[in-house]
């Protein structure tokens, strides 16, 4: 296995949950997190945890274009070797229930699984920020994109397609990479136990200690083994969930 040693992994909604657990474990290997989110409070939490040595944060709406480019430019700006990987973390989560409450939840769900995923890859790639030699690509998806896995339920229709629609964009960067340097992988967890369903508008009986959510520590010792693959070896998809 490679080392996360002086690396820098760039790692979107970064500030809390599964991105923050992902930021850990890089940076005890010795790797240093670049985190955005649009959470400024989280942020800074999340900067005064892992050390300011080890952590730079940027503020950002990845569904917001102009946002975007300007964060781009500012990390290339203060890393001018590249940085090692991006990991597409940021998300929100939608179903029926959640859309009665909230109409505009739907929208909100393109707006950051499809099009702030696509605004922060297409950016990264544009300003060259990937190292040539070592650069990766990590798209956290979810079991609803993954086109081997049929639990989706049908009260999740615009989650399950957003992530669909990732799982075809990541697909057509694979493509963009095939016969360079550059890995792309492609990771489909089922549930965490984070707050995610919990800020999306569910209970907290309903969106914690389940048997079907996994600690968001066993997806980040995933993605860090993926991170620490030899530059010749890749892995294009992983699955993780719960052994039920």
């Amino acid at each position: 296995m490679g080392s996360l040693l002086a690396r820098r992994i760039v790692i979107t909604g970064g500030g809390q949950g599964l991105g923050l657990e992902i930021a850990r474990c890089c940076v005890r290997r010795g790797a240093s997190a670049i985190l955005i989110d649009i959470d400024a409070a989280a942020l800074r939490a999340a900067r005064r945890e892992l050390g300011e040595q080890h952590c730079a944060t940027f503020v950002c709406d990845i569904a917001d274009r102009g946002q975007v480019a300007a964060t781009m430019v500012a990390i290339a700006a203060g890393n001018s070797g590249g940085i090692s990987a991006l990991v597409n973390n940021a998300g929100v989560f939608t179903n029926d229930a959640i859309e009665a409450a909230d109409p505009g939840r739907a929208s909100l769900a393109i707006a950051v699984n499809i099009n702030g995923t696509i605004n922060i890859t297409d950016a990264a790639l544009a300003h060259n920020l990937l190292c040539r030699e070592t650069g990766q690509i990590i798209f956290i998806n979810s079991s609803a994109g993954d086109p081997l896995h049929t639990g989706t339920g049908a009260s999740e229709r615009v989650y399950a397609a957003t992530k669909g629609a990732l799982t075809g964009y990541s697909k057509a960067i694979e493509g963009v990479a095939k016969g360079t340097p550059l890995r792309v992988t492609t990771i489909f967890p089922g549930g965490m136990d984070t707050n995610l369903y919990v800020n999306a508008g569910m209970s907290v009986a309903d969106g914690h200690n389940k048997p079907w959510l996994i600690p968001p520590s066993r997806v980040a010792e995933a993605v860090t083994f993926v991170l620490e693959l030899p530059v010749d070896t890749t892995i294009s998809r992983l699955a993780i969930g719960p052994n039920l």
